[in-house]
């Protein structure tokens, strides 16, 4: 068992890994060696060296100072003072939120939770089963990877999700029920840190390597700030490593473990990159491979993988799980007709001269009737202490079909003749979660 401790030496008796934030070549890894479970963080104080804490690598710290290696344990929970954000996020309908307690407008499908908690009259859909399920599945120490096709909304999960985990989010997650919530639903709420990727675009008209590179250390140093903590050693440093930009991460994750945060990352449009296939399959392979490493030894606490392609990705993923058609997550993206007539329900209470039968005016713009991406033989080829098989998901909503969410926002605009919300997307930060100082600071790394 894993134990906190201060002492006035910096001798130790046991093995230890020393966390040196000034080497960057401490984090080009030998994964075994450098960054195994078994390894012990010594944290040397700016102004002595004679101040050091012990602290586990895959230990987890609450909001009460104490650290559990249990990335599933509930903890005692402290709620902060109540913000103005969240004084006035109200139920308007079963599980559609809205600051002000109406609902005058719809989100856009890349805004943040942020976003949408702070806009005056935003619908707020709060969709907890898929999310609990997936950081219920965290604690098997595997890479997790999860597509849906374009416009059902699978950026929308990633924000929410990312909120409901992110540390720093302003708005406790356990201030909003829905029917469909769980035990699960109280597990894992804002203890960790999160760093969001999004590999769409990256390596247009340039040297993958070099284009990955150069995004992975803008998204890192953004990170380090935001935790703060020093910038990272200049860029060149990383450079010798077989994939300077998974060598960059694990050099951002050791020094987080070394202050006590574990690290989620969340990766969009992994398989997206814009280069030859050749020079794609050789870039990602090395980047993934230390990445997928990482999370099997425990160093990050977990990695998904979100895309909206369902083809054979380049990257050979040897440790992923799939859980696209798996069961418990039926229902993560996109819209139930629950989820539908909740949010028409909340609209409706703001305008109740509009008119017309949302699901009928789907059907009109082709979308005759909700999609199951469930499998009956989802678990056909795989063994009894498969990850998808131990980790005992709940798999209720298994056969509830879901809208894509575009198409239902389109009806929902134009039955109550909403103005599109001007949400200036290429100006968010999806990869940021700004706490207090969200606003200082939008611009994309």
């Amino acid at each position: 068992m894993w134990s906190c401790r201060s002492t006035a030496s910096t001798q130790t008796t046991m093995a230890a890994t020393t966390c040196s934030t000034d080497d960057p070549t401490h984090d080009d890894l030998s994964l075994q060696d450098e960054l195994t479970p078994a390894a012990v963080c010594i944290v040397r104080s700016s102004s002595s060296d004679s101040d050091t804490t012990l602290v586990s690598p895959t230990a987890s710290q609450s909001k009460t100072g104490k650290i559990s290696s249990s990335p599933t344990q509930v903890h005692d929970h402290i709620r902060p003072e109540k913000s103005e954000t969240q004084q006035g996020l109200f139920c308007v309908s079963n599980a559609v939120y809205a600051r002000g307690g109406t609902v005058r407008s719809l989100p856009d499908p890349l805004e943040t939770f942020l976003g949408i908690a702070e806009t005056e009259g935003m619908a707020f859909l709060f969709k907890p089963f898929g999310m609990d399920q997936l950081y219920r599945l965290l604690a098997c120490h595997r890479p997790i990877r999860l597509s849906r096709p374009p416009g059902y909304g699978i950026e929308m999960f990633t924000a929410i999700f990312m909120a409901r985990v992110d540390n720093s989010t302003p708005v406790p997650f356990d201030t909003f029920h829905a029917t469909e919530c769980t035990l699960d639903s109280t597990i894992g709420l804002h203890q960790d840190t999160v760093l969001l990727l999004d590999f769409g675009g990256v390596g247009v008209g340039a040297d993958l390597d070099a284009a990955l590179t150069a995004y992975v250390y803008a998204r890192c140093q953004h990170y380090s700030e935001h935790h703060a903590m020093r910038n990272l050693p200049p860029i060149d440093c990383f450079l010798p490593s077989s994939s300077p930009a998974a060598s960059i991460i694990s050099h951002t994750v050791g020094r987080s473990l070394c202050k006590q945060l574990s690290v989620i990352l969340l990766i969009e449009n992994f398989d997206t990159v814009q280069a030859p296939p050749a020079e794609a399959e050789r870039v990602l392979n090395a980047f993934f491979h230390k990445l997928e490493n990482m999370v099997v030894f425990g160093n990050i606490k977990g990695l998904v993988l979100f895309s909206d392609e369902e083809k054979q990705p380049v990257p050979n993923l040897h440790h992923t799980v799939d859980i696209t058609h798996h069961p418990a997550f039926q229902t993560a993206v996109g819209c139930t007709e629950e989820d539908v007539l909740d949010l028409d329900n909340a609209l409706a209470k703001s305008f109740p001269e509009a008119e017309g039968d949302v699901l009928e005016m789907l059907k009109e713009k082709g979308v005759i009737s909700p999609f199951l991406f469930t499998r009956a033989d989802w678990d056909k080829d795989l063994l009894p202490l498969h990850p998808a098989r131990a980790a005992k998901l709940c798999m209720t909503e298994a056969n509830r079909g879901v809208y894509p969410l575009e198409p239902v926002m389109e009806v929902l605009t134009e039955k109550y003749s909403l103005n599109p919300h001007d949400s200036v997307v290429h100006g968010i930060d999806r990869c940021a979660i700004e706490g207090p100082n969200h606003g200082q600071d939008t611009k994309t790394s």
